[in-house]
């Protein structure tokens, strides 16, 4: 099952300075300052996501885990039970 998806923001301490445009915002699952983008969507939009770069990466790396043991069960939990695929 897809978790949708995340937006990554730079971290404050790799990237000191940030861009024209950017703000500074707090990571909400580790807490650490990072850099939200001048594009980001506010509120985002329903599937979405936005976490700091090292959070982002742990999340997609857990979430596809997760889809392969699935698969390994034979569950697919992008079909729901009119046999409509979300992709």
């Amino acid at each position: 099952m897809s978790a949708g998806f995340t937006i990554c923001r730079p971290l404050l301490e790799n990237v000191p300075e940030g861009a024209p445009g950017w703000t500074l915002t707090t990571c909400p699952y580790c807490g650490r300052d990072c850099w939200k983008h001048p594009s980001e969507p506010d509120p985002l939009p329903p599937g979405y996501q936005a976490a700091c770069t090292p959070c982002a990466l742990k999340r997609m790396t857990r979430q596809r885990a997760m889809d392969a043991k699935l698969a390994e069960l034979g569950v697919d939990l992008r079909t729901d039970v009119d046999g409509v695929t979300f992709d």
